[in-house]
């Protein structure tokens, strides 16, 4: 048979086999990244198991000679008419060669198997193409807005939520209603990169597209992408009980694209009972190492095995076989069979290794050269910056400026350098060995919305940079801990900033007593999002009125958690100050 084919076949066995396992002893289990892997597993085994080559041993052969055996058969030779002088005898002769029979067409099996399987793989390509069309196409007719890591397709037509890529598509009617937890879940997606896992699957499928197991597999694997999206969106502070009955609301509608990770995919019980169950205990790890013996059986029953031949030192020998009878005829003949092997490249070989045996290792570590670098960091206006810090691009090792800017660091030649410093954008320079560098810095406003409350509603205004009080070093003080106003990588609100808009939208109220008395203006609350990310010291920089400030306080103290804030790779507080507008009209 076809060498692929027999591939394909081991590989849909090892497949079947190990998910077979997987749904036995874990597919219940709530470890939900322990069952992603293992599914990611299972599939990389069942592509490399086939072609792993094992080694085996053979002696070499020893020379046989056969010895044609004769026939008993007799030929009879009589008289002839008409010849009286013939004699009767018989003799002896080996058989005789006999004729072949005549060749039948048959129908090439193997080849009828090689082109229906293709056109399965066609048919399955094809089929894939036309999701990814149709989602392009989706795509063309949105309105696209572009978030912090993602972008949003907003479409007017009623379809699933779902995250394709690096973007998420929503339809108008979910995003008005719902759109903060929606975009929470499927941003989760993108985080945790789904979609390769998807890519990769359909790769399998295309290939294993006969095995019902591969489909189970597939299933399961978009199930588990579901339960740690749910995770990570309670984890996230959403209500868990509103969020339940949201999915019941949405998990009716059908799920469309192959590629996609839908919002409302999985079943609805099995989502929610997850949700509420506790955490797995350790059992999961003598479950994964189940695995094991079954991997080394499949090793042994489908791994290739290439012959190594080794010679022995006894001299060759001479074996007489006597041949029997051969039932279709065939004439005996004396051969002789050889080794295959050449000594001379076995002796070679031995040669070489022991040569290499006896010759030293020369060391393999060489120390890369070094050069000094000297640098000035400061500012638009020539300012120096004390305390910049220069780190060589991707690795740990690195040094800050002192009072006057200055840094000294020693590098190869092939490496780079990243400056970043509080307030200024991240620069990454190529060193100059031959001179002193001067490295401008240019600082970096953060960006933040500006809600506007009216009497009747709420709508959003321009976006404006971020307020907020500083010292010389751009960050403040709350008693003997440092809080920043800007940092490397900001604080981050589920979803993004049109999440934490659209979360403040849904949430705050114009207070009666303020449209009462005809009471309206633009407050500024000021608040610290801590290493761990959660709301604290809320209060307010501008006030108006006692009603519109509490108001505007008590919506931020129910804001969930953020992802926090790192500078130099820890995390750190990080101060915002957040402008509201109230309105009456």
């Amino acid at each position: 048979m076809n060498t692929f084919l027999i591939y394909i076949l081991e590989s849909t066995i090892c497949i079947s086999v190990f998910y077979l396992l997987f749904r036995l002893l874990m597919r219940k289990e709530a470890s939900f990244a322990v069952n992603r892997t293992t599914l990611l597993t299972i599939v990389a085994a069942s592509v490399i198991v086939p072609l792993v080559q094992l080694p085996q041993l053979l002696q070499t052969p020893v020379h046989v000679e056969l010895i044609p055996e004769f026939s008993e058969n007799k030929i009879q030779i009589q008289n002839l008419p008409g010849s009286e002088n013939a004699t009767s005898f018989e003799v002896q002769q080996p058989f005789s060669e006999s004729t072949p029979a005549t060749n039948e067409l048959t129908i090439p099996l193997e080849t009828l198997l090689r082109y229906f399987y293709l056109a399965g793989v066609v048919i399955v390509l094809l089929f894939l193409l036309q999701n990814i069309i149709r989602i392009l196409f989706l795509a063309r007719k949105a309105t696209v807005q572009q978030m912090e890591g993602y972008r949003l397709l907003i479409v007017d037509s009623e379809v699933p939520s779902f995250a394709f890529g690096r973007s998420v598509v929503i339809s108008q009617t979910d995003y008005d209603a719902h759109g903060s937890a929606i975009l929470v879940h499927e941003q989760a997606h993108i985080r945790l990169n789904h979609f390769v896992d998807l890519l990769l699957l359909e790769l399998i499928r295309t290939i294993h597209w006969f095995n019902p197991a591969v489909y189970a597999l597939i299933g399961d694997m978009k199930e588990i992408h579901e339960f740690q999206a749910d995770q990570q969106t309670l984890y996230s502070g959403i209500d868990a009980k509103q969020y339940q009955l949201l999915i019941i609301r949405k998990g009716v509608g059908p799920r469309r694209f192959a590629l996609a990770n839908s919002f409302n995919h999985c079943q609805i019980k099995k989502r929610i009972t997850m949700m509420n169950k506790q955490k797995t205990s350790k059992a999961w790890r003598w479950k994964v190492a189940t695995f094991l013996p079954l991997l080394a059986l499949l090793l042994m029953a489908f791994g290739n095995r290439s012959e190594t031949t080794l010679e022995k030192n006894t001299p060759s020998e001479k074996l007489n076989v006597l041949q029997s009878r051969l039932k279709n005829d065939v004439k005996p003949a004396t051969a002789e069979i050889v080794p295959t092997i050449s000594k001379k490249n076995f002796i070679q070989n031995a040669k070489k290794k022991k040569t290499e045996n006896t010759t030293p290792k020369k060391e393999q570590t060489v120390q890369s050269s070094e050069k000094p670098v000297k640098g000035k960091v400061v500012d638009a206006n020539e300012k120096p910056l004390e305390g910049a810090s220069v780190v060589v691009s991707g690795k740990t090792m690195g040094t800050v400026t002192d009072k006057d800017g200055v840094f000294n660091l020693n590098l190869s030649d092939t490496s780079s350098i990243v400056v970043s410093y509080v307030g200024f954008k991240s620069v990454k320079v190529v060193p100059n060995f031959e001179k002193s560098m001067i490295i401008n810095m240019e600082p970096e406003n953060i960006e933040i919305d500006k809600v506007v409350v009216v009497a009747y509603g709420i709508q959003k205004k321009q976006e404006m940079t971020i307020k907020g009080s500083k010292n010389n070093e751009g960050n403040l003080a709350l008693g003997n801990k440092e809080i920043f106003t800007i940092v490397e990588q900001m604080p981050e609100f589920p979803g993004g900033s049109l999440a934490l808009r659209m979360y403040i939208i849904q949430q705050i109220k114009y207070p009666l007593l303020a449209q009462e008395h005809g009471i309206q203006g633009e407050v500024f609350v000021s608040f610290v999002i801590n290493s761990y990310g959660v709301v604290s010291n809320v209060k307010i920089a501008r006030s108006v009125d006692p009603a519109l400030d509490n108001e505007a306080i008590r919506v931020i103290y129910t804001m969930p958690k953020w992802k926090p804030g790192f500078q130099q790779g820890k995390a750190v507080d990080v101060a915002y100050t957040l402008p509201i507008t109230f309105i009456l009209q």
